[in-house]
């Protein structure tokens, strides 16, 4: 008994429980203290939840929800200004609003204090089919049927079969609430975070949160903030005249040898060694090296392009076509010079103004594009360690759209004036990141092609796809979506015609982000 007497105890106090029918839009923002929680069980029909009502800091990306008829939701802690849309002739839900505390014994006292509830998020009740039965008993005990005591005997019953089933089936948090935090702790990387405490902070607990976290960002908590810091720690080392000393203090270690060793552990290689190593300016002569080259942390303000044909769409203005202009080059006195063979011709007068570096771009993969680059200017190891990060974020991108998309197909093409260009599966500028990394399941017709050229839009309905991504940067003007058929995506051919380390990486985000509906960075047309 002593022992149970020293774990936290949750407190609740039950505010107001009805069943409300609503045919339009309708609000939950009003007069409600911070730590006011609202579970709505969905008793009746179809809608939407937004999230992002009463949000100030991401207006910009919608957060809306599909709900329906069994699901429950506690909106979650830093969202409690939501709104509900149906979208059948009406819905009818159950409104539970609660307090929510944590009693616990210091000593011989007890106390009690305000603490998120441990169960937030969305759950269907598949997962829970009791909890309907009990929300019903809330309700009729609100209704004067019960009493006080029976209410908070079937509110307990009903916690417990939710955290029940959020434990037994992993639950189903809210990717808002990872993503804030997320934020945050890239934000202020320097800073202390105890991960108990961000835990009890989002209401879960601390294995769940972990679990959760992971899925969410592929690394643990402590992963995670590690990495922010070392990103900080590299620009910080690249970009300024700033001590190894200084930037640690920075990104909040206060020992310098502590800081450099977790530095090589994450990075690949010393904090000396890279500063010195990526001080190095780089003259690029193809405009697909810069991608991998930005990703292994080389300042953008040491890369000196001279293309000989236009850049990627997505790289900024000042990556224009430069030309090979020997003269030039000499004037920009670069420390190496990095091209494709298709300028081997050139290698002699090259080199007479700085070592040179020429690349297979056709015959060797972005892969081994970056392990050559960073062999080139000393850092192998940083370019190890960027591909360990790189595996473990497509890993748990294509397991969180797997999970929502299972065997769905998908398709990608190209509009062009003259036509439509379909991308198969040995398309290795789209193969390799839709059909490789992520795993995505390709239509039988393009597996084994590397495109095919097709004279109008419609024809795309003939590979019988389930999804297909669009690229062509006036799609909006030419393209009628009731042409095609299932979900249609509209996307700019950067990043996803880029083939490059980093182009691959910002891929990665743009499919999580269409197929799972995670957020919405591009226009997503769902019909």
């Amino acid at each position: 008994m002593e022992e149970l007497m020293h774990r936290d105890v949750p407190v609740f106090d039950i505010v107001e429980v009805e069943r409300l029918s609503h045919s339009g839009t309708w609000y939950y923002n009003e007069g409600r203290s911070d730590n006011e929680y609202i579970m709505l069980l969905i008793d009746e029909g179809k809608g939407t939840i937004d999230w992002s009502q009463g949000q100030e800091e991401v207006e910009e990306i919608e957060e809306i929800e599909e709900i329906e008829s069994g699901d429950l939701l506690i909106a979650p802690l830093g969202f409690q200004s939501f709104s509900v849309m149906p979208r059948t002739r009406f819905m009818s839900v159950y409104r539970i609003i609660f307090n929510a505390a944590r009693a616990f014994r210091v000593g011989k006292e007890w106390r009690i204090e305000d603490s998120p509830p441990s169960v937030q998020g969305k759950i269907n009740l598949r997962l829970a089919p009791m909890a309907r039965h009990y929300v019903e008993e809330l309700y009729r005990c609100w209704r004067g049927r019960g009493g006080s005591v029976h209410l908070h005997i079937a509110f307990m019953k009903l916690w417990e079969i939710l955290k029940s089933a959020i434990h037994k089936h992993g639950g189903a948090y809210p990717r808002l609430m990872f993503r804030r935090m997320a934020e945050r702790m890239e934000q202020y990387c320097e800073e202390p975070f105890q991960i108990e405490e961000m835990a009890r902070y989002s209401g879960m607990t601390p294995s769940v949160f972990y679990q959760q976290f992971k899925e969410y960002t592929s690394l643990t908590p402590l992963q995670f903030i590690t990495k922010k810091r070392m990103e900080k720690a590299r620009r910080l080392l690249t970009e300024g005249e700033a001590r190894i000393s200084e930037v640690a203090q920075a990104v909040g270690y206060n020992d310098v040898y502590y800081f450099s060793r977790v530095f090589k552990k994450t990075v690949g290689v010393p904090p000396f060694r890279y500063m010195k190593s990526l001080h190095a300016k780089i003259a690029v002569l193809h405009p697909v090296f810069i991608g991998s080259l930005l990703a292994l942390g080389v300042p953008e303000d040491n890369l000196i392009p001279y293309f000989r044909q236009s850049p990627p769409l997505g790289i900024k203005d000042r990556w224009s076509e430069a030309g090979l202009d020997l003269h030039m080059l000499r004037q920009a006195k670069p420390d190496w010079i990095i091209g494709s063979d298709a300028v081997r011709e050139w290698r002699e007068e090259l080199a007479e103004i700085a070592p040179v570096q020429l690349i297979s771009y056709k015959k060797l993969s972005w892969r081994e594009h970056l392990k050559q680059l960073a062999e080139m200017i000393g850092v192998k190891e940083v370019a190890a360690s960027w591909l360990y990060y790189y595996e473990l974020k497509a890993k748990a991108a294509r397991e969180r759209i797997h999970r929502k998309m299972r065997n769905e197909t998908v398709l990608a093409a190209r509009v062009g004036v003259n036509g439509v260009r379909v991308f198969g599966a040995k398309r290795r500028k789209l193969g390799e990141v839709l059909y490789g990394d992520l795993q995505l399941h390709s239509p039988l017709g393009v597996r084994d092609m590397e495109f095919e050229d097709v004279e109008c839009i419609e024809q795309l309905n003939d590979f019988q796809a389930d999804h297909v991504l669009l690229f062509d940067l006036h799609v909006r003007a030419g393209c009628k979506p009731k042409m095609i058929k299932g979900n249609v995506y509209y996307a700019n051919a950067y990043p996803w015609l880029h083939y490059s380390a980093l182009g691959h990486e910002q891929a990665i985000a743009k499919a999580l982000g269409y197929f799972t509906n995670d957020y919405e960075e591009e226009e997503c047309l769902f019909k």
